[in-house]
């Protein structure tokens, strides 16, 4: 599970560690699937395992095949994504120029944790919509209750 924020820089030539507890909740593999996010005001990257890619491409698969949302997705998500390769030392990735471009992306990165999956921001640009995420957060608190949240941790799915 991806948890937490974490800030690193972004060298000239686009390579940036990626955490090592992102690293870990791979669970061995080597490369991370990125995108740009396609969300209404959300000028950040998207990512993920491939095992989250594959899910998302059997729920995209379940829509009829000429729906324009369903290609819309298709493009947005399978047509963008890029399998980023660790390399050998620490864990980098070399973002794609058009990615960083995409994200604002200049100096300093911040990886956002969001359970399965991952966010990458420019940190200026995260800083200025944090207050908006948390005001919407707070507002939101009651729908985990509204869910039928199971509050028993005693059952840890994960547990070894």
């Amino acid at each position: 599970m991806f948890l937490s924020t974490y800030e690193s820089k972004i060298d000239a030539k686009n390579r940036v560690s990626v955490p090592a507890s992102f690293r870990k909740a791979l669970g061995g593999d080597d490369v991370i699937c990125v995108w740009p996010s396609f969300g209404k005001s959300k000028d950040c990257l998207e990512g993920g395992s491939k095992k989250l890619v594959n899910g998302l491409y059997k729920s995209i698969r379940k829509m009829k095949p000429m729906d324009p949302r369903r290609q819309a997705l298709e493009y947005g998500i399978l047509g963008e994504c890029k399998e980023l390769q660790f390399d050998g030392a620490g864990g980098r990735i070399v973002l794609p120029q058009k990615f960083v471009d995409a994200a604002g992306i200049t100096g300093e990165v911040a990886f956002v944790g969001l359970g399965e999956r991952f966010e990458i921001w420019s940190k200026e640009r995260l800083e200025a919509k944090r207050a908006e995420f948390m005001e919407l957060a707070a507002e939101s608190g009651d729908l985990i209750e509204a869910l039928d949240f199971d509050f028993d941790f005693d059952e840890d799915e994960d547990a070894a």
